[in-house]
């Protein structure tokens, strides 16, 4: 009964945006009582950029330590860099390559290098850059 409860609530919350929240692993893990903690936290930090953020790999990671420091850290990061309401954050979050590397110190090193010597902590330009650079491209970074 916690999924359809789930599934539910998040749909008359998500309305025609509800589509686009599912797709990943999203439906999986629906119910578990974490899960829907960390859902609901982050909509509140994201309002109408949440289903941005939440496709390609973030729902299958959220709960795992390294991650989620990951997550309050860039989106502190990118917030005092001007990106008050998060769309950026929801954007670079939202690209699976990226999502997928950002746990690793050695790769997150090389972006902050990046976002600060290079792109003069724009999150406009991060934004740009991660999604020019998305896929296998990031390993040459």
């Amino acid at each position: 009964r916690a999924f359809e409860d789930a599934l539910k609530r998040w749909y008359d919350k998500l309305g025609d945006k509800f589509v686009t929240f599912m797709c990943g692993s999203v439906a999986s893990r629906l119910g578990d009582r974490a899960f829907e903690d960390a859902l609901k936290r982050w909509y509140d930090k994201l309002g109408d950029k949440f289903v941005t953020f939440m496709c390609n790999s973030v729902a299958s990671r959220l709960g795992e330590p390294a991650f989620e420091d990951a997550l309050e850290r860039w989106f502190e990061v990118l917030a005092t860099s001007g990106d008050v309401k998060g769309s950026c954050f929801a954007s670079i979050f939202g690209r699976g390559s990226f999502v997928k590397r950002i746990s690793d110190p050695a790769f997150e090193d090389r972006i902050i290098e990046l976002f600060v010597e290079q792109l003069g902590r724009s999150p406009e330009l991060l934004r740009g850059f991660i999604r020019k650079n998305d896929g296998s491209k990031f390993d040459k970074i």
